[in-house]
């Protein structure tokens, strides 16, 4: 009887057009096809109000057959780039000027720009903590100088989602990263990461690989365009898969690299 809730087109099943229909409805407010009882069944966790939350659960929905309720707008993290600064709305993410830590698994939605900063995931104990970080891209544009611009340090899964409708733009700098980030790419992961959704990423890397993970990488959906002046466009460890989605690869290095 809840999936009723998540049948936006109201034929009796909750599919990829439902979440489609929902994905406009919130990006494009004004003029939506939504009205009636099909906004009502768009309150897929029935709070009132339909929004980003409503697409999260129903995206679930379609994967696993049932509504998830435990996801609702106090468990979603959001944080805002500001050019040289970082507000944080929700748990588990501290700002430090230009670079934001993520220490637990759980949803947080990225928007806006940084001048030269860092996405920082860190989850203190992976064995405990087995949940997968859930980064939604919403339009951003960042700028990692000296250090990659996205940097997964440990996390037992990460996803970068790319927000539907979205371009997300991701550079790194002209000079060599240095210290502890030697040898980095612009994204960088040391453990299991997957880029999925039906936006669009750019990655542009003068100097360094573009991304790189040292255990698995997936690619489950979404535009994904890279160009590299000098080094690699995507290295996986142990393994690079290509599952959905788009790749469009200009690199001077290689253009899809795993060493097992």
């Amino acid at each position: 009887a809840t999936l009723a809730l998540g049948d936006i087109d109201l034929d009796g099943s909750v599919d990829v057009f439902d979440l489609t229909m929902l994905r406009n409805y919130i990006l494009q407010r004004e003029g939506s096809e939504l009205s009636g009882n099909s906004a009502l069944t768009a309150d897929v966790n029935q709070d009132s109000l339909v929004d980003i939350v409503d697409a999260v659960a129903l995206s679930r929905s379609i994967v696993t057959g049932k509504i998830n309720y435990i996801e609702t707008a106090e468990d979603i993290t959001y944080i805002h780039l500001n050019g040289s600064s970082i507000t944080v709305d929700g748990t588990n993410a501290v700002a430090d000027g230009s670079k934001v830590t993520i220490s637990a698994s759980g949803t947080y939605y990225i928007d806006g720009s940084l001048t030269d900063g860092q996405i920082f995931v860190s989850v203190a104990d992976e064995t405990v903590d087995t949940g997968t970080v859930k980064i939604f891209l919403n339009g951003v544009n960042i700028t990692g100088t000296s250090q990659p611009a996205i940097y997964i340090e440990n996390a037992e899964n990460t996803s970068l989602n790319l927000v539907s409708g979205k371009t997300n733009v991701i550079n790194g700098g002209t000079a060599a990263y240095a210290g502890d980030y030697l040898e980095c790419a612009v994204i960088h992961a040391k453990d299991d990461m997957t880029i999925k959704g039906s936006g669009t990423l750019e990655v542009n890397a003068p100097v360094q690989h573009a991304i790189h993970c040292n255990n698995d990488i997936k690619f489950n959906g979404g535009t994904v365009n890279i160009i590299t002046e000098t080094e690699d466009a995507v290295r996986g460890k142990s393994s690079v898969t290509v599952k959905d989605g788009i790749l469009n690869i200009e690199a001077e290095g290689d253009g899809i690299k795993s060493s097992k």
